[in-house]
């Protein structure tokens, strides 16, 4: 399983290449196979790497993992942007857009 460092470099390298990752990806670079208990597992880390980066001010990183089947994050995503008070107007996919774009736009800005 990758440990919150590997996964935050992981995430800001996606984000600075503009582009989204599988949960199924992400399990392969630690090791593991897609099953409820390592998504789980992988879920803490993300997690953990959110806590971190949300407290130095960085945007949501979150968003940028995603399913395959319809390249959008899963239902524990939603349900902690509900927690924050987070939910903005329009459909899920609105929101996962832009939360992607403003990750995007932060990462690839000059010096990061």
């Amino acid at each position: 399983m990758l440990d919150a460092d590997q996964l935050e470099q992981v995430l800001i390298q996606a984000a600075r290449g503009g582009h989204t990752v599988s949960y199924r990806a992400l399990l392969a670079m630690g090791g593991r196979r897609v099953g409820p208990n390592n998504v789980r597992a992988l879920m803490r880390v993300l997690g953990e790497v959110c806590r971190r980066m949300e407290a130095r001010g960085e945007p949501d990183l979150a968003c940028l993992v995603v399913r395959e089947s319809d390249g959008l994050p899963g239902e524990g995503y939603f349900a902690a942007e509900a927690e924050r008070g987070d939910v903005l107007a329009g459909s899920r996919r609105a929101r996962v857009t832009r939360a992607q774009e403003a990750a995007f736009a932060y990462w690839s800005a000059d010096v990061r």
